[in-house]
């Protein structure tokens, strides 16, 4: 579930009007703003289920994008995600087998 916290407001938004197909529920995604834009990817989906696929949150619009990339990274959770100028950066991670990647 996205959770918006306006810091001009002091307080959280409603994100009923948020629009697109949201991504699955996880735990441990990555997840990065760039652009006026939040990137989430991965993460762990719970029954072994790693995932690796990647989510825009277009703020301007308030809509989630899922995005096909070409052959995207192996599914992991748990991984550092960050971006810098129109590029994001994604360092290791636990993928299904419980290996450190």
């Amino acid at each position: 579930t996205l959770c918006i916290f306006d810091l001009e407001e002091v307080a959280w938004k409603d994100t009923e009007t948020v629009t697109g197909g949201r991504p699955s529920a996880r735990v441990g995604m990555g997840f990065a703003a760039a652009g006026g834009k939040i990137y989430l990817f991965g993460g762990f989906g719970g029954l072994d289920l790693f995932l690796n696929d990647l989510h825009l949150l277009d703020t301007s619009k308030m809509a989630w994008e899922t995005l096909d990339i070409n052959a995207p990274p192996s599914p992991r959770g748990f991984m550092g995600f960050a971006s810098h100028g129109n590029m994001l950066y994604m360092y290791g991670g636990v993928d299904g087998a419980g290996n450190v990647t």
